[in-house]
């Protein structure tokens, strides 16, 4: 049966660690998969890009995309490079605070971090992290967690996705990354709405 409702504009901040620890085979694996995730989208959808490290920077604001706004966020992605320490406190922070702008007719929406998940700056615990992520759920915003490296911090990423209803993903092998973002985006592309309830009488 050929589904005819599809999903409503997209709201998405990505928030990829750029830290010191991401280097080498993680930061490749990290613009792997934003750029994957960035040409899933569709034109009209609302994508911002942050970084975080020894702190929190937007790289490029909420743009709507099209042809051109969609290059120009693939090839800010391409130039990400790490160095520095690991400020997820404030790149979640930030992220959030993005994605709480969304428009009304942008009603999914989604914070995707992307990182080993190795804090150390800033506060830092996993409860810490998963309360801000929680906070999201006030503007219908959940956390995807992608996890890169086989030495990825599990619990922090998890209270991420845990605490805001959202998914949490292991970036192993770059052959990995298309199936996955595949699987996501399937998923997003399925909600029809969201903040929904049932009552039962």
């Amino acid at each position: 049966q050929t589904r005819s409702a599809v999903r409503p504009p997209m709201d998405v901040t990505l928030v990829i660690d750029t830290s010191g620890s991401m280097a080498g085979a993680k930061i490749e694996n990290a613009r792997n998969a934003a750029s994957t995730l960035v040409k899933s989208l569709k034109d009209g959808d609302i994508v911002a890009l942050d970084t975080f490290s020894d702190r929190a920077q937007t790289v490029v604001p909420p743009t709507k995309l099209d042809a051109r706004s969609r290059q120009q966020l693939l090839e800010a992605i391409a130039r990400l490079q790490p160095q520095g320490s690991t400020n997820m406190f404030d790149g979640l922070t930030m992220g959030e605070a993005q994605v709480a702008q969304a428009p009304a007719t942008h009603s999914v929406r989604r914070v995707v971090v992307i990182s080993d998940g190795i804090a150390n700056v800033g506060p830092s615990s996993p409860e810490t992290l998963g309360a801000i992520a929680q906070r999201g759920l006030r503007f219908q915003a959940q956390v995807t967690s992608l996890g890169v490296g086989n030495d990825y911090d599990e619990r922090t990423l998890d209270a991420l996705a845990v605490n805001s209803s959202g998914r949490l993903y292991h970036l192993s092998e770059p052959k990995e990354m298309a199936s996955i973002i595949k699987g996501e985006m399937d998923l997003l592309d399925q909600t029809l709405a969201s903040n929904a309830f049932v009552e039962v009488v």
